[in-house]
């Protein structure tokens, strides 16, 4: 796809980690158990909790790990033992959006608080983990408890800082953004804080800056309500052998047999219509079959993009379509519709999160060009939404901190790159060809 468009739309004015944090917030050496097999099945299930690949990594296998980790914790015979693998059990249940029986994961911490003999750091961990289950149940008094135990349990600036950002989301969730400003800024205060963890506070500050200038209405991506005039104006006028050809293709797309697949992803050579166009081709002419078959668009799209098994699936473009899509109809979807739709893609997104969070993190920090987690910012906006879910607004703003971060660290290299010459780039035909034009917006 080469048609790339500026970030626009704020408005005038405009983790839990998920309970995801995986092992970038939680943590723990490998175990080296001595019960014969246990190791083994403990390794097995690392190697599937733990990313291997680029941007075109495959499905990270949750599920399966957690099945590696019980066997391990079967053959267990020390506390360690059984410690590390309820430990990882429970890393690899908060990193999975599918994981969704909260107090069945605080009870495998409970067991792991109960066991007799107990590292500072395994306390810690078992008391964190509990505090994210707590903050997926939106009880937060019990999170921010369980933090002060986490704390107090390791004499530790790491594990400190874990617990702190803990709390500071905490305050995200309950979108108390003034109480949530301050307590990030207390993770940036701790010495000894990782350096994935600092990255992501300073991210998710540059958010709460931002949330104000966000339109609370749609839309929001690309157009609003104020530009939209001027775009239909010239969509009839001077590019109206351009979008009558769109219109031709979308009239053409058979209602009853949208298949399921890759609407965001046409390809453009074979006159392929997209879900972006069939939402611009609505836009403009108001026709109710054109919406539904944009709604089952949607639909098919988003059950598919978690498969990562379609064509261009690991580039950003077709999210990118997708969430304009949404974003451009949105008011003339059923509200619970609307809000299905969006859960879906926001578990989606924050999949990716939870992926890019294992090993030590930092896969987080990495500009990612244009792959999946380039469309993080725009489905903050797109998605950010006062009447959603708490635990999924969380993830929303998140994902907005984390979109803009790697942004502001992309402009900073770009500009120290330049130089006196200003040449931040050497091959400019491809930057302009495929690098989505944020970048020169």
């Amino acid at each position: 796809m080469h048609t790339h468009t500026a970030l626009i739309g704020f408005a005038a004015g405009a983790l839990a980690l998920d309970l995801a944090m995986s092992s970038c917030i939680l943590n723990a050496a490998a175990a080296a158990g001595q019960t014969p097999g246990y190791e083994e099945a403990y390794r097995a299930g690392s190697t599937l909790y733990t990313r291997v690949g680029g941007n075109s990594a495959s499905v990270m296998d949750f599920a399966g790990a957690r099945r590696e980790f019980r066997r391990a914790l079967e053959l267990a015979t020390m506390d360690n033992e059984k410690a590390e693998a309820l430990l990882a059990i429970g890393r690899a249940s908060l990193s999975d959006v599918n994981e969704t029986d909260y107090a069945a994961i605080r009870g495998e911490y409970a067991r792991v608080l109960a066991l007799v003999t107990l590292t500072p750091r395994q306390r810690a961990e078992a008391l964190l983990g509990t505090a994210e289950a707590y903050l997926s149940e939106k009880n937060y008094p019990a999170a921010r408890e369980a933090c002060a135990q986490a704390r107090a349990a390791a004499d530790d600036p790491v594990w400190a800082a874990r617990a702190q950002m803990l709390i500071s989301r905490s305050y995200l969730q309950e979108r108390n953004y003034p109480v949530a400003r301050q307590e990030f800024q207390r993770v940036l205060g701790i010495e000894g804080a990782e350096e994935p963890m600092r990255w992501e506070a300073e991210g998710i500050l540059s958010a709460i800056d931002l949330l104000p200038r966000i339109r609370t209405g749609h839309p929001r991506l690309f157009i609003t309500d104020e530009t939209w005039p001027a775009v239909k104006q010239r969509a009839l006028t001077a590019e109206k052998e351009r979008f009558d050809q769109m219109k031709a293709r979308v009239e053409a797309i058979s209602l009853d047999e949208i298949p399921l697949r890759n609407w965001g992803s046409p390809d453009h050579g074979s006159g392929q219509v997209g879900i972006m166009e069939a939402a611009f081709v609505y836009r403009v002419t108001g026709d109710p079959v054109t919406l539904e078959k944009v709604r089952r668009m949607l639909r098919a799209t988003v059950d598919l993009f978690p498969e990562r098994r379609i064509g261009n699936s690991e580039r950003a473009y077709p999210r990118l379509a997708w969430l304009a899509a949404l974003d451009w109809v949105w008011n003339d979807l059923p509200a619970p519709e609307r809000q299905s739709l969006a859960e879906a893609m926001i578990r989606h997104a924050w999949t990716i999160v939870s992926e890019d969070r294992t090993n030590d993190g930092h896969y987080v920090m990495v500009w990612p060009h244009y792959y999946m987690p380039c469309t993080h910012a725009y489905a903050g906006i797109a998605l950010l939404d006062p009447e959603g879910d708490d635990v999924a607004q969380v993830r929303v703003v998140t994902l907005l901190g984390i979109g803009l971060k790697q942004h502001q660290d992309r402009y900073a290299k770009l500009i120290r790159r330049a130089g006196d010459d200003s040449a931040w780039q050497g091959n400019l035909d491809y930057d302009f060809g495929e690098v989505p034009t944020q970048q020169f917006a």
